[in-house]
């Protein structure tokens, strides 16, 4: 690897971070879809015939509304593709990342960077076009700079996460213009519980030997609201059925010695998260305080080029020199919210104070030597105001603030220090036209990245939303939107390796690798925003047995922002510049439950879904690393005491490939879950078994950039215990 020197004073800043964490450890669209679409439509109609003469009560529980919405309403009354898991639904599916969570939802994919990173990925689109909160507000970490940072978010302390499937501007800006994911923790109580409730929960997982602990506990008395959650887990090396590298890159290897087989080098874990919160609560309002402390240590598996061009083929054989990377991440997080109820206005606010770090450890010959270090430190600030009906409009408008300070110091500091900032203003409305619901809305926002030179960008970003929902029945809609939608370039799109004294390209001699990717990667300053016009229909069915939802989705982007290979090589590294594009996205999702069975004490309940998309820039080029087509289906046998799923997925090859890029071998995944509850008066005793990709298949998922060099996990088992209070 390359490297580079380091001044004595960041050295020592360096070192300094490392006894810190030292310190914290000792504590194709109509073959699939119009089949489909018609299983659908019979499956709809028998099931609710079935509902009507068997006189059953409806087996969906009270929904629970939709928090990352303008209008906190239920799933079925708003005008957006939402999913959503909580519950048990959520301690089922909970994995050690954020995108391998919420991969089984419709429309979201994990684009993973070995076993410690899984970023979501919402219909072919991720980084900095998801936009990732916790309680609404932004987490401020490096994820979105690089396919290796691993989001700082412990999905298993979430009560609630939410995805909303495409733009979703308005209320949360810049970042959000191919979706959000927030995850609710409430480490602040909106409301004071009834009686104390507890958690623990110990399990372990075969793959890597991971033992994992989770705690939590809610707690009050009187107008006070306490809560506290930990957790904490340590993995060895992932296993994988056969060869981390590919067929393609063996037979290209100069290098045998270091074709590991059955297991992932470099893929460990550990980690460690604590939260504390409390709130007053009051008869028109709360107010309360939190504190988070994190903790990540991952590896990362061998680095690899975006792209597997000839030219990373054959620069394999630098693999026998290759230095294992560790990644330590640390984060501290306050947050400070409140709401007040007013004479039919309700006023929310918060206060976000994020300081995050990361180093990144090379480790070589038993030798450790500091890398880079990356932090992220800064404040955001969110007012929001709903207003009670005025001449029939009801609506809420809001301002958020966010400043921050992005430095990167060592090795791979390829980006500048930066001041990054922005200012948002939003209006939505809503109405209803008699059945029809209506909403319309717009935000204003100034996005800066300062790099403390005349090499200043400063974007004005506008956009704009329509939506309709229309009943059919009492338990059918449909519902379309149109909206416009723009994004600001972030500091690595228009800063890598740039010069910001004459806000020109670095030299060639004086580029900086991103080891990540394994390319020199070189922004633009002179990018403009990327505006996304987008059209959606869907239908949404809620019946008593049956559930379905439809969409179809077109996105037209100008100015798309992406990373073109040149062609040039420096020291087995291709330069890649930012660039933008004109480009096209448009896909469809489905999904269908229905309840087969529901009688003395048994449930039976099956589900099945697919989805697309599809993207391409207006030249004719695929995008790089898309989602490929999945269809899935699962069946649920539950009881009062237990439950037994089976999950079938089948992924399709990808062969619509960016120049260069290697197609990838499409694969079935069967997954198992089951568990038994035990009751001894107030405690709740759960038992539980997952089971993993049971066919033990190679999984290569092309979404991820190491999908020619690591394999995803073989066959596994987690077991598991859950004490409830």
């Amino acid at each position: 690897m390359r490297r580079l020197s380091v001044s004595t004073k960041y050295q020592s800043a360096l070192q300094w971070t490392l006894v810190r964490k030292k310190h914290f450890h000792s504590i194709n669209l109509s073959r699939y879809c119009v089949p489909l679409l018609a299983y659908l439509s019979v499956q709809t109609l028998y099931a609710e015939q079935t509902a009507m003469e068997s006189g059953k009560d409806s087996h969906h529980d009270l929904e629970e509304v939709v928090v990352s919405a303008a209008f906190q309403r239920s799933t079925a009354e708003t005008a957006l593709p939402v999913g959503s898991l909580s519950g048990e639904a959520l301690k089922e599916e909970v994995k050690d990342s954020l995108g391998e969570t919420l991969k089984g939802m419709v429309g979201v994919q994990s684009a993973g960077f070995g076993a410690g990173v899984g970023q979501p990925v919402i219909r072919g689109q991720s980084g900095n076009r998801v936009q990732v909160l916790q309680n609404g507000a932004t987490l401020m970490d490096a994820s979105s700079l690089s396919p290796d940072h691993a989001n700082s978010v412990e999905p298993i302390l979430a009560k609630r996460i939410e995805v909303v499937r495409g733009p979703a501007t308005l209320l949360y800006g810049n970042g959000a213009i191919g979706g959000i994911v927030n995850v609710i923790d409430d480490h602040i109580p909106e409301s004071v519980p009834d009686s104390t409730e507890m958690l623990f929960q110990q399990s372990f997982d075969t793959v890597n030997k991971m033992h994992k602990s989770v705690f939590s506990l809610d707690s009050g008395s009187g107008s006070i609201a306490f809560h506290l959650d930990g957790v904490r887990r340590k993995s060895r090396d992932m296993g994988i059925p056969g060869f981390a590298l590919n067929e393609q890159m063996r037979l290209q290897s100069y290098a045998p010695s270091r074709e590991s087989r059955d297991r992932v080098e470099n893929s460990f874990g550990e980690s460690s998260g604590l939260s504390v919160g409390a709130s007053f609560v009051a008869d028109d309002g709360w107010i309360g305080l939190s504190a988070q402390r994190l903790v990540n240590q991952y590896g990362l598996p061998l680095t690899a080029p975006l792209y597997d061009s000839p030219m990373a083929l054959n620069a394999v054989d630098i693999l026998a020199d290759q230095t294992f990377i560790r990644v330590d991440m640390e984060q501290d997080r306050y947050e400070a919210w409140g709401e007040l109820e007013r004479d039919g206005w309700i006023l929310k606010g918060n206060l976000t104070a994020t300081d995050y770090q990361h180093a990144e450890l090379e480790i070589e010959g038993g030798e450790t030597e500091i890398g880079t270090v990356f932090s992220n430190e800064g404040v955001e600030s969110r007012l929001a105001a709903t207003h009670p009906a005025f001449g029939g409009w009801s609506g809420v408008m809001g301002i958020q603030y966010l400043d921050r300070e992005f430095s990167a110091i060592g090795e791979e500091a390829f980006v500048p220090l930066s001041n990054i900032s922005s200012y948002g203003f939003y209006l939505v409305e809503s109405r209803d036209f008699g059945e029809v619901t209506t909403e319309f809305g717009a935000r204003l926002a100034l996005n800066r990245v300062d790099p403390g030179t005349r090499c200043e960008s400063e974007k004005t970003t506008f956009s704009l939303s329509a939506s309709a929902l229309w009943p059919l029945t009492e338990s059918a809609s449909i519902y379309s939107s149109v909206s416009r939608s723009e994004r600001a370039p972030t500091v690595e799109e228009l800063f890598s390796n740039v010069n910001v004294d004459s806000c020109g390209p670095e030299g060639n001699a004086d580029l900086v690798p991103h080891e990540a990717t394994g390319l020199l990667e070189r922004g633009n300053p002179n990018l403009d925003t990327e505006v996304s016009n987008n059209i959606e229909l869907g239908y949404r069915h809620t019946g008593d047995r049956t559930d379905v939802e439809l969409n179809i989705f077109y996105n037209n982007v100008s100015r798309f922002i992406l990373l073109d290979l040149t062609g040039t090589e420096i020291d087995s590294a291709e330069i890649a510049n930012y660039i933008a594009r004109d480009t096209r996205f448009y896909g469809a999702e489905a999904s269908l439950t229905v309840q087969v069975l529901e009688q003395d004490g048994l449930s039976l309940e099956s589900t099945l879904f697919a989805d697309l998309v599809k993207a391409r820039l207006t030249t004719g080029e695929q995008l790089p690393r898309l989602a490929p087509m999945r269809i899935g289906a699962s069946v649920v046998l539950s009881s009062n005491e237990w439950k037994a799923s089976l999950n079938l997925t089948r992924v399709a090859r990808q062969n619509h490939t960016y120049p260069g890029e290697q197609a990838t071998d499409g694969y079935t995944r069967l997954d198992m879950y089951t568990d038994y509850h035990f009751h001894f008066n107030d405690l709740s005793l759960t038992v539980f078994l997952k089971g993993n990709n049971l066919l033990d298949k190679e999984i290569r998922n092309h979404i991820s950039f190491l999908k020619a060099y690591v394999p995803e996990a073989g066959r596994n088992w987690q077991i598991g215990l859950r004490m409830s209070l």
